[in-house]
């Protein structure tokens, strides 16, 4: 069976939500993806002589946030359901006060639920949008959220997933 594997491209693209659909059947993290995430994310950083990023947890509570949102609402997109920007969306978690220097990325992908992390990088390996935002020199924090989802609702088909937010920083004084 072929797998089939839906990316978005990593800048604010406005989709339509279905609108409130139900709950999904249940969701789960899936802490392992995320960590072999980092450490590939930071190999293929090293190998074209980037800094590696670090876990903020910052960023982890906002993709996380907007992984469930998207996962509740049934709609896989950067932009919030109330309009705003995903940079206005992560900036609620990983704050600009004080800082003279601020910037995020994201990147976003749903599989089937036995996506590895290898797969997965691939995927956005592949995606010359995607790639540009792993390789972005200036980044410094990084948080990623993998969760699977049973029967997810709206523009998941009712499948079985794995949903993957990783969001990307840097913030300097």
């Amino acid at each position: 069976m072929k797998r089939r594997v839906v990316i978005l491209l990593a800048v604010a693209m406005a989709i339509s939500a279905t609108g409130a659909a139900a709950a999904p059947e249940r969701s789960e993290h899936h802490a392992g993806i995320a960590l072999h995430l980092v450490e590939g994310i930071n190999a293929i950083r090293a190998q074209h002589g980037l800094a590696p990023v670090r876990p903020a947890p910052s960023l982890r509570l906002a993709a996380l946030a907007h992984t469930r949102l998207q996962v509740k609402r049934g709609a896989f997109t950067h932009d919030s359901p109330d309009g705003s920007s995903f940079s206005d969306r992560i900036a609620r978690f990983y704050g600009q006060r004080g800082f003279s220097r601020w910037g995020v990325g994201e990147n976003l992908l749903y599989g089937p639920v036995a996506m590895s992390p290898d797969e997965a990088l691939r995927v956005w390996l592949e995606s010359p949008a995607h790639k540009k935002i792993l390789l972005e020199p200036s980044w410094r924090d990084i948080g990623i959220v993998a969760l699977a989802v049973n029967q997810a609702p709206g523009e998941f088909g009712g499948h079985d997933v794995v949903v993957i937010t990783s969001d990307f920083g840097i913030r300097s004084r």
